[in-house]
């Protein structure tokens, strides 16, 4: 009993995926927090490309 109790605490394939959930879920709650800078970041990014395709 006692030998299964250690190899439970020793097995790490849940805390891989758990690791992985939580990663996601810090990155879904970056995106949400700074939507709006990354917003205006792409949009002054495409709007600098069109810019320059205009000046051809």
């Amino acid at each position: 009993m006692e030998n299964n109790i250690r190899d439970f605490m020793k097995e790490e394939t849940g805390a891989s995926t758990l690791e992985v959930a939580l990663l996601l879920l810090a990155a879904v709650a970056a995106v949400l927090i700074f939507r709006t800078q990354i917003l205006n970041l792409i949009n002054s990014i495409f709007k600098s490309i069109r810019d320059q395709v205009d000046e051809f």
